[in-house]
Parts: structure tokens; C-alpha cells; sequence
């Protein structure tokens, strides 16, 4: 066989082979990256204190500085461990010092005073040496008060138009929210151990708040610039009905929605399934609650929420 018929024949085969599957691709996984770019995609970014202001590094504290309690878990890196705290307390710092544990180089410990004259200090677990390089010094389930007063005087009274349908009311309950809608800041306060924030405001008369990630937090998803826009977000989508608009603002779909008002009214799902047919492309998106949507040539025919 000759090298040319040799090529013909596995070329056939590749063929063949790639037939047997060419009728479903695998799941493609979402992405950090993905998730990035769709914010990046959303218009009207905005920089706020909120996103940028660090708890300085504590050789900048003075004695006197004041820290919120976000989570009662607190008394786990304190010592004494029998540390009476609750969500809303306030530690304020008195000072700091060295320990030596195990003959290893010495590390930095933060000591508080409650408002009941109770004494406590933090073990950093890093020295004064490592200490020196970075900016921030985050102590886990506290926040630092002058973070939150410098985050009311920011954005306390302004408008802005909230990106997420996922709101709270009062008692902390979960409410059905609506999305790019314009609303008026009222409060920032402590929020809890996974969001350091939580921000309060109106809509139409009624009040509700988003938990919001600080600066030192890792959830960069939550930052108020992901969650709060300037400008009205309507603007950017002049081709999108004011029918379908009216259902993304409230987090819903209908059959006939083109995959881009799906996206705005859902979000970015966590997988997509690709199948191609004889003169079609279906398309499924799945959502990690279980919702999914089934596209055909990019428009909305089935789903099930």
C-alpha cells in the first residue's frame, strides 16, 4: 500500500470516527475567567471605596481603633477561647506583642478589649518580618469600623441601579428582587463572616439589602461594582422589547428570548451542552439550581425554572 492510500484510508477512518459523536459535545465548563468577562460585558462600571479601601496593616493602628463583630465563630481565634462575642459587638485594639511557639521565629499578636472590659488577643501565625511587605492586615470575623463609616460616606444617599434580583428584607429572609432597576442607598452596616457588608435600600418604598464583599474579602463576585451600577443599564440593550425587559428585571424568561436577554435575566450558566442536528444547533444551558434552557439556533424554545 502506498503511502498516499495509506493516508486516504485513515483519513476515512478519522471520519468515521468523529461521526459516531459529532451529535453531542460534552459539557463546557464555566470558568473564573468567564464569569470575569461577563462582568466585564456589563456596562457602567463603577469604582467605589467600598471595592478599593483595605484595613491598613496593623503597624498603622492606633490603640483605640475600633473593629465590628461579624460572626460570634470569633471566639474561636481568640484567646482566651471563652470569649462572650455576638454579631454587632465591638473589639477595640489595645496594643500588639510577639510569642515564640515551638523555637520558630516569633509572630505578631493583635490584643482587643471588649465594652465589658474583657481582654483577648489574636495569634497571627505570621511575624512581624512578613508583616512588613503587605498592606492589609484582615482579621478573621471582624471589621474594621473605619472601613464601614468610610463606606456610608461614599455611597449613603446616592442612586445607583442594582444588578441582582437576589435582595433580603428585614428579618434577614430572602426576597424576590429586581434587577437594573434604579434604587436609593439608605445604610451600610456589618454584614456577616462570608460578606463583610450588607447594604440597605429603597425601592419604590419598599426596603431591602444586598450583602456586599469588602475589599479584604475574596468573593470578588459580590463587590458593590458588580452588584451596583451608575447608569441605567436599559440603555445599553435598545433592541430588547420592553416585554421581554420587564421579565429579565425580574429574573424570568419566555420561549423566544434570544440567548443574550437569557444571560442578562439569569446569568452565566455553569455548563452548556452543544448537540448539533441535520440543519439546527441545540443548545442547553444548565444552571447549578437546576434550572436549564434549551435554545435552537440561538432562540429560547423550552425551559424548565
Amino acid at each position: 500500500m502506498t503511502s498516499f492510500l495509506r493516508f486516504i484510508l485513515l483519513f476515512i477512518v478519522s471520519m468515521m470516527l468523529n461521526s459516531c459523536f459529532s451529535s453531542f459535545e460534552s459539557t463546557k465548563k464555566i470558568t473564573d475567567s468567564d464569569v470575569d468577562k461577563e462582568v466585564k460585558n456589563t456596562p457602567a462600571v463603577i469604582c467605589s471605596v467600598i471595592d478599593t479601601i483595605l484595613s491598613p496593616n496593623y503597624l498603622h493602628w492606633d490603640a483605640g481603633k475600633r473593629f465590628v463583630v461579624l460572626d460570634k465563630q470569633v471566639k474561636l481565634i481568640l484567646s482566651p477561647a471563652t470569649a462572650d462575642l455576638s454579631e454587632g459587638d465591638t473589639l477595640v485594639y489595645s496594643g500588639c506583642g510577639t510569642q515564640n511557639m515551638f523555637g520558630v521565629e516569633e509572630t505578631v499578636l493583635l490584643n482587643f478589649t471588649d465594652s465589658k472590659g474583657g481582654a483577648y488577643s489574636f495569634d497571627t501565625g505570621r511575624s512581624q518580618r512578613e508583616y512588613a511587605a503587605t498592606r492589609s492586615t484582615a482579621v478573621p470575623f471582624l471589621l474594621d469600623a473605619d472601613l464601614l463609616d468610610l463606606a456610608r460616606e461614599d455611597v449613603v444617599g446616592k442612586h445607583y441601579y442594582v444588578r441582582t434580583s437576589y435582595w433580603y428584607d428585614s428579618d434577614d429572609k430572602v426576597i424576590a428582587g429586581k434587577k437594573f432597576v434604579k434604587v436609593k442607598i439608605l445604610d451600610v452596616v456589618p454584614g456577616n463572616k462570608v460578606y463583610s457588608l450588607k447594604v440597605y435600600f429603597d425601592y419604590a418604598g419598599l426596603q431591602a439589602a444586598i450583602y456586599v464583599s469588602a475589599a479584604d474579602n475574596s468573593v470578588a463576585s459580590r463587590r458593590f461594582s458588580n452588584l451596583f451600577s451608575t447608569s441605567d443599564i436599559r440603555n445599553y440593550y435598545p433592541a430588547i422589547s420592553d416585554e421581554n425587559w420587564a421579565l429579565i428585571t425580574e429574573s424570568k424568561v419566555q420561549a423566544g428570548m434570544t440567548k443574550e436577554e437569557c444571560r442578562l435575566a439569569l446569568g452565566v450558566p455553569a455548563g452548556i451542552d452543544r448537540i448539533p442536528t441535520y440543519d439546527t444547533l441545540q443548545e442547553i444551558w444548565k444552571y447549578s439550581d437546576g434550572v436549564y434552557l434549551i435554545f435552537v439556533d440561538g432562540i429560547l424554545t423550552k425551559y424548565r425554572k
